[in-house]
């Protein structure tokens, strides 16, 4: 394989990824039985962002965190949309977690 074939390869990889879909990822409000927020450790959002960057989806996904000091979490359609125009992004995953006395139970949305 000579260097130009090698330097186009490469460059098709470059441009492959450019073209990828953004898909960012909100931070979610965990909530318990009595509707009282509550702190996790291993936050879901982090979890569901490592386990999705393990797949490779053939290049059309990139995946990122909202920062979640800046956007919060993300409650709403509308409040997505926003975070979706400022961030330049046409995908968020967005939602709420609540842990009841014998299961978890999760609205995740895109």
């Amino acid at each position: 394989m000579n260097k130009r074939s090698l330097l186009i390869i490469l460059l098709g990889f470059i441009g492959f990824s450019l073209f990828a879909d953004e898909v960012l990822i909100s931070s979610f409000a965990l909530y318990d039985a009595n509707g009282s927020k509550f702190e996790k450790l291993d936050k879901p959002h982090k979890r569901i962002y490592s386990k999705l960057q393990d797949y490779w989806f053939e290049g059309l996904f990139n995946f990122g965190l909202v920062p979640e000091k800046e956007y919060g979490e993300v409650y709403t359609s509308l409040d997505a949309n926003k975070v979706c125009a400022i961030k330049k992004c046409d995908y968020l995953i967005y939602g709420f977690v609540q842990k009841n006395e014998n299961h978890w139970f999760g609205n995740i949305k895109l």
